[in-house]
């Protein structure tokens, strides 16, 4: 089945030429490190990832790409943190995805 961008129209996703926007909610020095989940309850929903690493010297932005890359399936040179690279709330570009994907990662728990 083919996703239309009308089924998906409640993410309220960014396209920029093939590429997915999403704001996500950055959780460094978790135990686990997983890509689900929604943070709060806000319009556009706000995708939860958390990361082992602590955010120092960048090891958790590092972290957080190649997290997305992974859940997204795709490579990490395709994903790049597009703004607040220094807080724990930050928007991704996702290039070359399923936009599919997405919806799933936030019904997850």
């Amino acid at each position: 089945m083919e996703l239309s961008w009308v089924e998906l129209s409640w993410v309220e996703l960014s396209w920029v030429e093939r590429a997915v926007r999403v704001s996500v909610r950055v959780y460094p020095g978790s135990k686990t490190p997983r890509v689900a989940g929604r943070y709060g309850d806000d319009e556009p929903p706000v995708l939860i990832v958390r990361v082992k690493e602590r955010a120092e010297g960048g090891k958790a932005n590092s972290a957080v790409v190649s997290a997305v890359a992974a859940a997204f399936g795709v490579p990490a040179a395709a994903v790049s943190i597009v703004s607040g690279g220094s807080g724990r709330n930050k928007v991704v570009e996702v290039d070359r995805c399923d936009p599919g994907v997405l919806k799933t990662l936030l019904d997850r728990r």
